[in-house]
């Protein structure tokens, strides 16, 4: 599989240049792409299925200039911006194989990614035990046995979750809109105590990378009650014959009450969210996105090597710059729904 680490300046072509990949190894064959990119201004992404109204703030997003997509494969909607990292899985179809159905492929897509993952979290957090090992009666492990004590394998959790609280409100421009004559546009204010205080249970357990709902990557703690599930990434799919897309976004180091603000509580939720207002529902991971490519690129057999870095022989730029025009820029696609 070759990387391809290719960042357009707009948003209408960022999401052309999935579908024109999906559309170009469709068509000529090859062992698939994993594409980066990351995106350097806000704007929000809708699912193919989603009905603009229902799950976007349409007045909040015009007030401050922030576009609204759509994209070719479902799911829900997002606030893309700087702090997020984006995946595009492009690979082959084999009959009997993993990918061979969409289920098939989000267990077996997702199981890989997450333990891509968890290579991140620091290991004191990865020794912990699951709940079915809980169940055994091996909850706390001891220290001759590769345990750690819970308090310990925490503190990696608690440093990102209480740094917020150092700097307690937010204004001034969005990234992004400086030198583009736009004015300035403020954050709203954010007040970090009742978010801290909303996840402090993550900081009194460790925390373990996890699938949530079908297609969510998640960190969990099973040591407090009830069981805390933070999401930081979240995935979708679009197949055709031979060749699928699969594609998602980690959150590393995103504004997330800016979610708030643009996005409107979804219209579907997966049962483990219980209603959680964005900025209680999601955390970012805090890793830098050179380890997540490098774990990615690992999980999906990409090479670090020169041949590993080595961008597709020939990206498909003629077929995207004509979606782009014709469709992701445009309001019959974008609001079609």
């Amino acid at each position: 599989m070759t990387q391809l680490d290719l960042t357009f300046p707009t948003p209408a072509e960022n999401l052309a240049c999935d579908e024109a990949l999906l559309d170009f190894f469709e068509e000529r064959g090859g062992n698939g792409v994993l594409r980066f990119w990351e995106p350097e201004n806000y704007f929000v992404v809708v699912g193919y299925g989603n009905q603009v109204e229902k799950e976007v703030n349409v007045a909040a997003c015009t007030a401050e200039g922030i576009p609204i997509l759509r994209r070719c494969s479902g799911g829900g909607t997002v606030l893309q911006g700087p702090g997020c990292l984006n995946y595009s899985l492009i690979a082959k179809i084999e009959e009997n194989g993993p990918l061979s159905s969409i289920t098939s492929a989000n267990r077996f897509i997702m199981e890989r990614n997450r333990e891509a993952m968890e290579k991140l979290i620091p290991p004191s957090s990865r020794r912990l035990p699951r709940r079915s090992e809980a169940e055994a009666g091996e909850e706390n492990p001891s220290p001759d046995k590769g345990g750690t004590k819970p308090a310990d394998s925490v503190r990696w959790i608690e440093s990102k979750i209480v740094r917020k609280s150092e700097n307690p409100t937010k204004s001034g421009p969005l990234p992004g809109a400086e030198g583009r004559g736009e004015g300035e546009r403020k954050y709203p204010s954010v007040h970090w105590p009742a978010l801290i205080e909303k996840n402090q249970s993550l900081v009194t357990s460790a925390a373990t990378v996890e699938i949530r709902g079908c297609t969510d990557l998640a960190l969990v703690t099973h040591q407090s009650s009830p069981i805390t599930s933070l999401k930081f990434s979240g995935n979708a799919q679009r197949r055709k014959k031979l060749f699928l897309l699969f594609h998602g976004t980690f959150l590393l180091d995103f504004d997330i009450p800016l979610i708030d603000k643009f996005l409107r509580m979804p219209s579907k939720e997966p049962d483990y969210r219980q209603g959680r207002s964005h900025t209680n529902f999601l955390t970012n991971l805090e890793v830098s996105a050179d380890a997540v490519k490098r774990s990615l690129r690992q999980a999906w057999e990409v090479s670090d090597g020169p041949a590993g870095r080595s961008q597709v022989e020939m990206v498909p730029y003629d077929g995207i710059a004509l979606l782009a025009r014709d469709k992701y820029v445009t309001k019959e696609w974008n609001f079609k729904f």
